[in-house]
């Protein structure tokens, strides 16, 4: 939404508020420029504050306008058609703006922060197939990092672990960890399934 604010005396500092139901506000102060007949005492720029990408998850972008004759440089994600988009959540953005004749102006927006959403990886296991005093787990997973508390992770199996111990197996993508608790120790012991001959 842009609107503009008009008819400000010189010397009178501004302050915009924001809100969503009277919460949620988001308030700036624009400082008056000493002069309107000094181009260089104006910024060159309107900014609005860091705003979750829909697109880009785990991203923000910042809204902008130029003044005409204006050039803008960022320190981070792309600055195109008024928008700057592709900054990493937790980044602050360094803006840089330049005009002929005034002395580049930088402007830091404090960082956006849009979090990512757990997706967590797929894991699944079969039933418990012993071997004497030893059982065996298969199971499926949709990322290659597979962890098990006992037995051996072989390939897409859990080997050797003791009849009567209970198996976590964890499954890691990322920073997200899908943890399946399988008490097949119990189950192997009281419904043992030989390997098929």
């Amino acid at each position: 939404m842009g609107n503009t604010v008009t008819n400000i005396a010189i010397g009178t500092n501004v302050i915009i508020s924001a809100s969503i139901n009277g919460s949620c506000v988001s308030s700036h102060t624009v400082v008056s420029p000493a002069s309107c007949s000094n181009v260089c005492e104006n910024p060159a720029i309107t900014l609005s504050g860091p705003v979750c990408s829909t697109s880009a998850v785990g991203t923000y972008v910042v809204n902008y306008t130029l003044v005409s004759g204006a050039t803008i440089q960022v320190s981070s994600g792309t600055a195109l058609n008024g928008v700057v988009s592709g900054v990493a959540s937790g980044v602050p953005l360094s803006v840089t703006v330049s005009l002929a004749g005034c002395a580049d102006k930088v402007i830091l927006v404090p960082a956006g922060t849009c979090a990512v959403p757990c997706q967590k990886p797929t894991l699944t296991l079969a039933s418990p197939v012993c071997n004497g005093s030893t059982y065996s787990v298969s199971f499926y997973s949709s990322v290659a990092s597979v962890t098990a508390n006992a037995g051996q992770v072989v390939g897409n199996s859990i080997t050797g672990i003791p009849v009567g111990t209970a198996v976590s197996v964890t499954a890691t993508a990322g920073a997200v960890v899908w943890k399946y608790r399988a008490w097949l120790a119990r189950l192997a012991a009281r419904f043992p399934v030989q390997h098929p001959i």
